[in-house]
């Protein structure tokens, strides 16, 4: 069976053929991260400025900082202990009910949008086919047990953090 990507490439998909597979998924992945980047990039972009400002919890900025903000630290090879996001970017958001020191402008927001998404694509390029059956470091996700895969703390995190 072949398959052809957006992009042009063509895939054979067979049992013998891990390569291609690993490509395929690889290529996948990458895709649907990539459009959630650009879905809340374009949503940053169209955010009103009466809608932009607010406080924390419920601010346009803010959560958009703190999707951009998980996003980073799970794409990092570091656990929360180590992580540094970058400037002007504090490590608030790792505490329970401490906002920001200030709000993010659009701006900034979008810079730590191309942050993640150049991270992201470094991480892609390093993935083996072995990573989604891989455990986590419980540093990364601490609820994490010893025989949680990657894949699965990912999805579990995702319903657990927001």
């Amino acid at each position: 069976m072949h398959l052809r990507h957006p992009d042009g490439h063509v895939f054979r998909v067979s049992a013998d053929s891990s390569i291609n597979n690993e490509r395929l998924w690889k290529s996948a992945i990458r895709q649907q991260f990539h459009a959630a980047i650009d879905m809340l990039a374009n949503a940053i972009h169209a955010c009103p400025d009466s809608v932009w400002s607010g406080q924390p919890p419920r601010a346009f900025w803010y959560i958009a900082f703190h999707a951009l903000f998980f996003l980073d630290l799970y794409l990092s090879p570091v656990g929360e202990a180590e992580f540094r996001p970058p400037a002007p970017f504090g490590l608030t958001e790792l505490a329970d009910g401490v906002p920001p020191e200030r709000a993010y402008t659009k701006n900034e927001l979008l810079a730590y949008l191309d942050h993640c998404r150049k991270k992201l694509d470094a991480v892609m390029a390093s993935m083996t086919e072995e990573w989604p059956s891989l455990p986590v470091r419980s540093t990364i996700v601490p609820w994490a047990t010893e025989n949680c895969s990657s894949t699965t703390c990912g999805m579990c995190n995702i319903t657990r953090r927001n």
